[in-house]
């Protein structure tokens, strides 16, 4: 029997001439349900309450940003985490937004002393959010390292073994096992890609789930590389940025810093390197994105919509924008111009 259908008068009645008893347990039923509904009611109202609380303090705190009493601002928002952490109904999540200001605001008031110790509260507190590697990336750039290495030379830097296959390869094994990207060839005229997304549900939770544990994976690496170079371990660094390239990580943020750091130590060989292994990889990458997406479009009657996106040098991404399906790389002419000019410099 559904829940509704002890609503039904006449359906009661009946079972009550014709089994009492029963009649008796599906009343008992009926009051236990909605005992349950009225806490679960009464439960979302004081959340919801708890969470009016946050937000206006947020509300609050933003006016005050924008009046330019950043620092008003950054105790209001201060008050509003407070709130959130000694409420038993709330979660991290209610007021990271807080969080993020306060860094934000501690960040263009110079006050680089309280945004470290912000900063190494956050991480104690939180190791497993999502965003406390992110912090751990920022409190490496505040603090003033000496160098681990006084001189560094091509030789002590041990060169990274890809995995077989490698990372990104299985990335992109993964990334061809969603459902197909139909270019929203059938939302209805009027509705929006979130109702689209709402109510279509176009792709399964766990290949959600799988996604992140892969970009998670790459996101490790680089946070690694990106502390190692604020805290000028160079050697460390360029170790983890040189995995996520053998790894084929379809990122140009690696390549940049090497660039950038074998610049500074005068590596010129390996900073070439680094620069025709960019250009060559993404290269590869534009014209494979390219072909699949002109495929994948032509399944769908797409393709006209494909190739304005590609001509205009716009990325196409999966539904949501989950991931990127088409990704012009712009930058590839910027490295290519570089090297030329590097290129006449040489003797």
């Amino acid at each position: 029997m559904r829940l509704f259908d002890l609503f039904k008068p006449k359906a009661q009645n009946k079972l009550t001439q014709d089994n009492p008893q029963f009649a008796k347990a599906m009343r008992e039923e009926f009051e236990e349900t909605k005992r349950e509904v009225e806490e679960l009611q009464n439960e979302n109202a004081s959340w919801q309450k708890e969470f009016d609380t946050i937000i206006n303090h947020r509300t609050k705190a933003s006016s005050l940003e924008k009046e330019g009493k950043l620092q008003e601002a950054i105790e209001i928002y201060s008050r509003s985490i407070l709130f959130g952490e000694s409420s038993q109904r709330l979660n991290l999540n209610n007021y990271a937004y807080d969080i993020e200001r306060i860094i934000i605001l501690y960040n263009k008031t110079k006050q680089k002393t309280l945004l470290s110790d912000f900063l190494e509260q956050l991480i104690s507190k939180y190791p497993n959010f999502r965003d406390a590697q992110k912090w751990a990336v920022k409190l490496s750039s505040l603090k003033e390292f000496r160098n681990k290495i006084t001189k560094l030379t091509q030789d002590i830097i041990n060169k990274p073994i890809p995995n077989k296959p490698t990372l990104g390869q299985n990335f992109q094994l993964l990334l061809h096992s969603f459902p197909k990207f139909n270019f929203y060839y059938d939302m209805p005229l009027g509705m929006n890609t979130f109702e689209y997304l709402s109510i279509r549900k176009p792709v399964p939770f766990e290949k959600s789930s799988e996604l992140k544990k892969y970009k998670d994976n790459f996101e490790t690496i680089l946070n690694k590389a990106r502390i190692a170079e604020n805290e000028n371990d160079l050697k460390s660094a360029i170790e983890a940025y040189e995995k996520l390239i053998v790894e084929e990580y379809q990122d140009t943020q690696p390549y940049e810093r090497l660039m950038i750091i074998y610049r500074k130590l005068q590596w010129q060989a390996d900073e070439i390197r680094v620069i025709q292994s960019g250009i060559s990889f993404f290269l590869r990458v534009k014209e494979q994105q390219r072909n699949d997406v002109s495929n994948l479009a032509r399944e769908f009657n797409m393709l006209h919509k494909a190739l304005e996106y590609i001509e205009s040098n716009k990325k196409i991404f999966y539904f949501g924008g989950a991931f990127e399906l088409y990704n012009p790389y712009p930058i590839i002419e910027k490295w290519t111009l570089r090297l030329l000019k590097m290129n006449k410099q040489i003797p």
